[in-house]
C-alpha cells in the first residue's frame, strides 16, 4: 500500500510540474511575421527568408532559442535566438524538384525551446511554405561524355 501512495503522489508531481509549464506556455505567443519570396522556385538553391516573433503577454522575448523543423528542404540555421525585439530569422532552402519530384508546399514547425521550466512543453507555431515548378531545361541526352572519359582508358 505505501508503495501505491508514494507512485501516486510521484505521478501527481509530474501531472503537476506539467500544468505549470502549460500555464507558462499559453502566456507565449509565437508568429511568422514574413515570408520573402513567396512562392519560391524549388531548385534547391533559392534561398527564403522567414520571420518569426516570440512574445509573452504581447511584449518581445528576448534570448530564447526558436528551432525550426521543414518536411523537406533545409535551413542555413535550425535553431536562432530572439533579438530584443523578440525576432529570429530563418533561411530556408528548397528541395530540388524536376520532372519526377513535384514542386508542392512545404509543411514547416517552429518549436521555443525555452519556455518550459520543469517538462517541455513548447510553444509551437505551424506553416507553409509555397514552391514552385522550376522551368525544365532542355537536355539533348548527349552530354558529350564517352565510357572512356567516365572509366579512364
Amino acid at each position: 500500500m505505501k508503495k501505491l501512495i508514494i507512485i501516486l503522489l510521484i505521478v501527481l508531481s509530474l501531472l503537476a510540474l506539467y500544468g505549470v509549464d502549460c500555464i507558462i506556455t499559453s502566456t507565449y505567443d509565437l508568429e511568422i511575421v514574413s515570408m520573402d519570396p513567396q512562392p519560391v522556385v524549388a531548385d534547391g538553391k533559392s534561398p527564403v527568408t522567414i520571420l518569426a516573433r516570440l512574445t509573452q503577454g504581447g511584449k518581445p522575448v528576448e534570448g530564447h532559442i526558436l528551432y525550426i523543423l521543414p518536411q523537406r528542404g533545409s535551413f542555413h540555421s535550425a535553431r536562432v535566438v530572439t533579438d530584443a525585439q523578440g525576432y529570429a530569422e530563418f533561411i530556408y532552402y528548397p528541395y530540388l524538384a524536376n520532372s519526377f519530384i513535384e514542386a508542392k508546399p512545404v509543411s514547416v514547425e517552429v518549436f521555443d525551446e525555452d519556455n518550459s521550466v520543469f517538462i517541455y512543453v513548447p510553444v509551437t507555431c505551424q506553416f507553409e511554405i509555397a514552391l514552385s515548378q522550376p522551368e525544365e531545361e532542355e537536355t539533348t541526352g548527349d552530354s558529350g561524355l564517352t565510357m572512356d572519359d567516365i572509366f579512364g582508358e
